[in-house]
């Protein structure tokens, strides 16, 4: 698939379960959809399923249009890793609640961060997998 700048990226959470987080990266001309443990392109006829969500616009003010997905990574179904052209990193992520039990959570992790340092070099350990979106 040839790249796609990203518009805007929105969020949800499904409080059911533990892993309902839902994340939709809207592309120029499609949608990559995170469902809790896979990505897929999906189209707008597809998304028509997904509208039932209450979707909440993530305000990422280094979003622009020169703003590309370069890859995506995985480790084994615990953290994701979406690294975008201008070298932030979206970092997707499991830890656990205050009721000891295990959510997903997200967060955009700046080249300027204090934390940047290690979540790329997390990023680019040798068992972290490349994955290709469906």
């Amino acid at each position: 698939m040839e790249k796609e700048s990203v518009d805007s990226i929105y969020y949800h959470y499904d409080n059911n379960t533990n892993y309902g987080l839902k994340i939709l990266i809207q592309l120029q001309t499609t949608y990559l959809l995170f469902d809790s443990s896979t990505f897929k392109y999906i189209d707008e006829i597809e998304l028509d399923n997904q509208i039932n969500f209450e979707w909440i616009k993530i305000n990422y003010e280094r979003l622009n249009e020169e703003t590309y997905i370069d890859f995506i990574k995985e480790d084994e179904l615990v953290s994701y890793f979406i690294k975008f052209s201008n070298n932030d990193i979206f970092y997707i992520f499991q830890r656990v609640d205050n009721l000891e039990k295990w959510e997903q959570d997200f967060e955009i992790v700046c080249v300027d961060d204090q934390k940047y340092s290690e979540t790329k070099a997390y990023m680019n350990e040798s068992w972290i997998e490349e994955i290709i979106p469906q």
